[in-house]
Order: C-alpha cells, then sequence, then structure tokens
C-alpha cells in the first residue's frame, strides 16, 4: 500500500511538472487535459498490477513457508521418532546382549562346574586304580610266595620214590571212605576204599605200616558185620501192596459195583423160555443183593464212592510211607505204617486172606532197618597219619 501511495504522488509530481503553459485558445487546453489523463489511468494500472503482483508473490512466499516450516516440523517429528525407535531398538539390543551374556557365563560356569567334576572323579579313579594296583602288586607278592612253596612241596613230591606215594594213596582212599561213611551212609563204597587202601600198604611193603593194616581189617571186618538195609527192596514191596489194594474187601456193607453186559441188538429174549428167562433174572438178583455175615452192629451201607475214598487214602498213607524210606526218616516211616494198619483193621475185612497178607506185611515193614548204623572207621586214617613219613610231610606243608 506505502509503494501504491508513492506511485500516486510521483505520477501527480510528473503530471504537474510536464504540464505546458495554458493558453487563451479553449481548444488547445481540452486537448492537453484528455493526455494527461491517459497517462495517469496507466500508471494507475500499473500500480495496481504493481501492487497485485506484490500481493500474489507475498501469498505464494507466506504459503512456501508454511509449507517449508511444516516439512520442517515433520522432519522434526520423524527424527525424534527415528530417535525414539533408535532407542528402543538399543535398549533392545543392550537387552538382548545382556542376556547372551548371561547364558555365556552360565555355560562357561556349568562347564566349568563339569570340569571340575570330572576332575575329581578323574583323581577318584585314579586313586581307586592306585589301590587296585596295590592290591593288585600284593596279590602278585603273595602268589609269588605260594607258588614257590607249591613248587618246594613238588620238588619234595617228586623226589618221593613208589613207597611213598603208595602211603600217599593210602591216606586219600581211607580219607574217601570215612566221609562216604559219614556223609551218605555208604558202606559199600567205603569198603572198596577200605580195601584199595590196604593193598596199597601192601605194596609197600614197610614193616611200621602193619598196625595201620591191622586198624585197616577191623574196620573192614566192622563194616561187612553191619546191617545194611534193603531200601530197593521195601520201597517194592510198598508199592505191591499199593497196587493190591482195589481187591481188598472192605469190612462196612455196601452195594458194591453193578455190573452190566451189553446185549446185541438183535438179541432178545424169547418169551417161550420160561426157565432161562427165571434164570437169568436170578443170576441179575444175586450182584444187586448180596448177603454178608458179621458179628459187629450194622452200620449204614457205604456208596461204591466211599468205599473207593477208603482205598485211596490206605494208598496214600502207604505211599507216604514209601517216600519217608526214600528219604530214610525212620520215626515217619513207622508213624504211615501205623496209621496204615490201624486203617486196614478198622475199615477193611480181616477175616479175608488177601487182607491177612497186608497185615503181615505192614509188620514186616515196621521192623525192617531202613537207616544205616553209624560206624567209626576214622582210627585206620588216624594210625596211618601217625607214620613219621607223613608227620614229616605235615611239617613241610605247615613250614
Amino acid at each position: 500500500m506505502a509503494t501504491q501511495d508513492k506511485s500516486k504522488k510521483q505520477a501527480q509530481a510528473n503530471s504537474k511538472s510536464t504540464e505546458p503553459p495554458k493558453k487563451t485558445s479553449q481548444p488547445a487546453v481540452k486537448k492537453e487535459s484528455s493526455g494527461g489523463s491517459g497517462i495517469g489511468w496507466l500508471a494507475l494500472i500499473l500500480t495496481f498490477a504493481l501492487a497485485g503482483a506484490g500481493y500474489y508473490f507475498y501469498m505464494q512466499f507466506q504459503a512456501s513457508f508454511k509449507s517449508l516450516n511444516s516439512s520442517i516440523q515433520q522432519l522434526n517429528s520423524d527424527s525424534a521418532n527415528q530417535q525414539a525407535s533408535a532407542d528402543q531398538a538399543k535398549g533392545l539390543l543392550k537387552s538382548e546382549i545382556n542376556t547372551a551374556l548371561d547364558q555365556a557365563q552360565q555355560k562357561i560356569d556349568s562347564a566349568a562346574a563339569a570340569q571340575a567334576e570330572s576332575a575329581a572323579q578323574a583323581t577318584s579313579q585314579l586313586s581307586e586304580t592306585g589301590q587296585r594296583l596295590a592290591e593288585t602288586g600284593e596279590r602278585l607278592t603273595s602268589l609269588e610266595t605260594n607258588t614257590s612253596d607249591s613248587l618246594r612241596i613238588l620238588e619234595r613230591q617228586i623226589g618221593k620214590n613208589r613207597p611213598d606215594w603208595l602211603i600217599a594213596e593210602a591216606e586219600y582212599l581211607l580219607s574217601v571212605a570215612n566221609q562216604r561213611l559219614q556223609l551218605a551212609g555208604d558202606i559199600k563204597t567205603a569198603l572198596i576204599a577200605l580195601e584199595a587202601a590196604d593193598k596199597r600198604l601192601k605194596e609197600n611193603g614197610d614193616a611200621s605200616l602193619f598196625p595201620v593194616r591191622a586198624t585197616i581189617a577191623k574196620d573192614i571186618s566192622n563194616l561187612k558185620s553191619t546191617p545194611q538195609p534193603d531200601l530197593v527192596g521195601l520201597a517194592s514191596s510198598l508199592l505191591a501192596l499199593e497196587g493190591g489194594i482195589h481187591k481188598m474187601p472192605v469190612l462196612l456193607p455196601h452195594s458194591g459195583k453193578i455190573k452190566t453186559t451189553p446185549t446185541a441188538p438183535d438179541e432178545r429174549p424169547k418169551f417161550g423160555d420160561w426157565e432161562e428167562l427165571a434164570t437169568t433174572a436170578w443170576e441179575n438178583l444175586k450182584t444187586v443183593a448180596v448177603v454178608r455175615r458179621s458179628d459187629r452192629p450194622i452200620q449204614i451201607m457205604l456208596t461204591p464212592e466211599q468205599v473207593e475214598v477208603i482205598r485211596q487214602s490206605l494208598s496214600l498213607k502207604l505211599e507216604m510211607a514209601r517216600l519217608a524210606l526214600v528219604k530214610e526218616d525212620e520215626e515217619l516211616y513207622k508213624a504211615n505204617l501205623d496209621t496204615s494198619k490201624a486203617w486196614l483193621t478198622k475199615y477193611f475185612d480181616m477175616s479175608a486172606s488177601e487182607n491177612q497178607f497186608v497185615e503181615n506185611e505192614i509188620n514186616r515193614l515196621s521192623s525192617a532197618l531202613i537207616k544205616t548204623p553209624s560206624t567209626d572207621i576214622s582210627e585206620s586214617l588216624r594210625a596211618l597219619r601217625a607214620v613219621p613219613i607223613l608227620k614229616l610231610d605235615e611239617e613241610g606243608n605247615a613250614s
């Protein structure tokens, strides 16, 4: 606006300075006024144009300034956001780094602990290995000592002559005889061993061994006079009794077993032959009704199943006696035989010959010997070990 006022004043001044002197003639004055007015209007239009252009450029400048200011603010905002994101990323990265460092430290600590434990175990194993090596060394030393002793004994044994070997064999045979007799009651094997030992001493021919041979002969005589139980024969007798129980008649009345004879389909009774029909009926009636005489009070009639139970009970008692015989349990053996005899006299008909035979067999088996009497044959072994040559060997082994 100041520019426009200034332009107007300048235009007015120019118009006054260039205004020509007034003339008296009227036409001339009118011509000069028309030209000055056109220039003024032109100047005014130019002034307004310049003012509009200046205003337009001013407004454009203002808009550009505002846009620039907004861009600067946006840049500042973006920069702040980027800074915040950078700070956040920095914090996350720092946290991850710290976590990774902690985990790495934990792994390092665990590895160090594992290495320490491994080192401790290795130390312990080394200690155990050293202890084992020491024990092995002690065992080797002991083995060397035992080997040396064995070699010395072997050297002495190799240096023996045949008579010495015969005495050693006789001692071994006497030991076998004592073991078999005391542990298993085997008189037969003990006799064989005693006779073999006496034969070895006879081959030796040393006069100092005669008392030993006399003792051996005494032991042999004692064994031969010792009664030996016939376990096989007794067991066979018990088995035979068990096998004949099903044929033994019982004492109590019972219905027995009705025997039925199958008839062929085409065999039918002929009603014309009355005598044959009556005979057949009578035979069948005799198998159903059996008359027995008894001096005892009449008791209830037993069924075939009950009779079978009585027989099975007697068989079981005899079997238990046989098992006790195998175990050489004399007390149990005789107890089962006594029970079998009581069962026999209570439930079986003792007037029958087969039952009397069973009773006699049970009495014989009860009085039979089932266990070898104890016999001492250790005197001959002690006498042989008292021989000077054996005493020297024992002293050498002890040293």
